[in-house]
C-alpha cells in the first residue's frame, strides 16, 4: 500500500480489536470487518480456467488511491488519528 501511494514503508503493528475500546466519537478502528476476507487469484484461475487479472496487485492499489482516495479529496483533510494513538499505546505500553 506504501508503495502505491509513493510513500515510504511503514511499520505494521498487530493487535487484538478486543483488548482495545475505542471511545464514542473516535474513528472507526480496524479491521472493518469481524472476520478475515481472503480473495484468491488461484481459485479464481482454477474455477474459471481461462481468466486472467486486468491488473497487478500494485496497479490496482495505486488505482484505488488515485482514483478514490485522492479523487475524493481525503488527501486535503486533516486526518484523525485518535483511535490510531490509542491503539498503539495500548499495544506498545503491551509489549
Amino acid at each position: 500500500c506504501a508503495q502505491a501511494a509513493g510513500m515510504a514503508e511503514l511499520q505494521i503493528v498487530h493487535y487484538d480489536p478486543k483488548s482495545v475500546e475505542v471511545p464514542d466519537g473516535f474513528p472507526k478502528a480496524f479491521p472493518f470487518r469481524g472476520m478475515h476476507f481472503f480473495a484468491s487469484i488461484e481459485k479464481a484461475k482454477r474455477d474459471v480456467p481461462d481468466w486472467m487479472p486486468k491488473f497487478s496487485m500494485l496497479e490496482g492499489l495505486r488505482s484505488s488511491y488515485q482514483q478514490d482516495y485522492l479523487a475524493r479529496g481525503f488527501d486535503k483533510q486533516q486526518p484523525d488519528f485518535r483511535t490510531d494513538e490509542l491503539i498503539l499505546s495500548k499495544t506498545m505500553s503491551a509489549a
